[in-house]
């Protein structure tokens, strides 16, 4: 029996829908006319009707959740009338799924047309508009997670995912959910998956019940859960793989952090990048790290990872960005000893598995900045005890500087705060070499870079490394490799 609930707080509007259904032999079996929110709540429970046309003025703010939940609970389709044609009243509509959106005065045609059409669709029975070809079973594990899948036409597959503890409390509380369109939940070891098998549903409608569940899961037990819903029109697709591209789409979390529901349509495309750092990029860091300069490095780091906009990079490429620039904090580290010291190695470790592990990239970025300013503190506090090594500092200032034609030992004793006989005799002592040939092998080992990496002529690279004379740097550079830069640079394109 097709029956139609008509609620509206003007009794003269109830009447008149009533008479046209009557007048127009529409269908409905039985009609009901309330005009209190009381009433439509009872009359929804107690007699279940199959069309709600409702006034949503009736309806109360503080009630407003209470009738979407009884509307969803007894999947009512619902025609929402409104004499104020405002953003909020369009809104509710859609919450509430609304079959049509009705805003006063309205033509009797348009109510006939509307009413005409939601009776034959209470009447007639929903058919998926797609065959599950499962032989008729019941959507399983096997359709699931086995690779030979054969289940074709579903479009939505939700994973729900929270601390595994309380998987079996969500589980119970899914089975118990007055789902209005068929599902298949089925528990895993890390998560819950629900297969939406009525194909007549669309995302909007999967997004707003799997708030509604959301919602209902917070009342009841105030633990967090996370969903993706992923859509897929294409039927062609096996269960098994939409799976698959839904464990993949979990990986967005990277980069937009725990949301309660994402939604991701099809599948997620990842760019791919070079996850190195450049030559440039280590020496911006090195400086950065030697002048101790956090606003410099925050900016940096804000740039690089914060910003990003889709097509993301693959996660892992970026994890291995990330540890290549923890990988400059640890040369620093040990540069000032301070992977020696107890605090900072562990607070080294912490960051390293945040970078492997921590789901979301800027609580990542944060660790990595935390760290980063804890280990500038701690070296400046080196610095102010006398206690860093002066070679390491000298090798330091040099590997940053060693571009500038002007870079001279005076220079370097300055920065170490000791006289240039000193330096250059702690230099010799501990290295081997003096000052101008420890320049130059800075500058050979950054020529051989340039002369197999870039298209830069002879002269533009002695230029870059420091060198003012062209005809000197080819001088130095064959004493080393006993050949010219030219020849050297023929031979490795070879």
């Amino acid at each position: 029996m097709v029956t139609l609930l008509i609620a509206d707080r003007d009794p003269n509007e109830c009447i008149g829908i009533e008479w046209l259904v009557k007048n127009y032999s529409i269908g409905f079996e039985r009609q009901y006319l309330v005009h209190t929110m009381d009433d439509l709540v009872k009359t929804i429970e107690e007699d279940n009707p199959s069309v709600l046309c409702l006034e949503i003025d009736l309806v109360p703010a503080s009630q407003f959740e209470t009738v979407k939940r009884l509307i969803q609970r007894y999947a009512i389709k619902t025609i929402v009338v409104t004499a104020e044609a405002t953003f909020e009243r369009a809104l509710q509509a859609l919450e509430v799924r609304a079959y049509e959106f009705w805003v006063k005065p309205f033509s009797l045609e348009k109510v006939k047309k509307t009413l005409q059409s939601v009776y034959r669709q209470s009447k007639t029975p929903k058919r998926n508009s797609v065959l599950i070809e499962t032989n008729q079973n019941p959507i399983g594990y096997n359709h699931l997670l086995q690779k030979n899948d054969k289940t074709r036409g579903i479009k939505f597959v939700s994973l729900l995912q929270m601390n595994k503890s309380r998987l079996a409390d969500l589980h119970r509380f899914l089975k118990e959910y007055p789902f209005p369109s068929s599902v298949a939940i089925l528990p895993l070891s890390e998560m819950i998956a629900v297969v939406h098998t009525d194909n007549n549903l669309d995302a909007a409608d999967v997004y707003q019940e799997l708030r509604t569940i959301l919602r209902e899961w917070n009342e009841r037990y105030q633990e967090a859960v996370t969903i993706v819903l992923y859509y897929s029109k294409n039927t062609s697709i096996s269960l098994h793989e939409k799976y698959l591209n839904a464990l993949n789409a979990f990986e967005i979390r990277f980069f937009q952090g725990n949301r309660d529901i994402t939604l991701i349509e099809d599948d997620v495309k990842w760019e791919t990048i070079d996850p190195f750092l450049t030559s440039s990029e280590q020496r911006a860091w090195i400086e950065m790290l030697n002048n101790k300069d956090k606003e410099s490095i925050k900016h940096w780091m804000y740039q690089q990872f914060l910003n990003i906009k889709e097509p993301y990079p693959s996660p892992g490429l970026l994890r291995i960005r990330l540890t290549s620039i923890l990988a400059q904090i640890r040369r620093f580290m040990k540069n000032f000893h301070l992977d020696t010291v107890n605090p900072f190695e562990m607070s080294y470790q912490k960051v390293f598995q945040s970078i492997l592990y921590e789901t979301v990239l800027y609580r990542i970025v944060q660790d990595l900045l935390l760290f980063v300013y804890e280990v500038i503190d701690g070296v400046s506090l080196q610095q102010q005890k006398a206690t860093t090594d002066i070679v390491e500092q000298a090798i330091h200032y040099i590997q940053t500087h060693y571009k500038n034609p002007n870079l001279s030992l005076e220079n370097v004793a300055n920065f170490v705060d000791r006289s240039s006989s000193y330096t250059s005799h702690i230099l010799a002592k501990r290295l081997g070499t003096n000052f101008r040939e420890l320049v130059n092998q800075m500058r050979m080992k950054e020529a051989e870079k340039l002369l197999l990496g870039s298209n830069m002529g002879i002269q533009q690279i002695s230029y870059e490394i420091g060198f003012r004379n062209a005809n000197y740097f080819s001088r130095v550079f064959k004493q080393k490799h006993n050949t010219t830069p030219r020849e050297f640079k023929a031979k490795k394109s070879i």
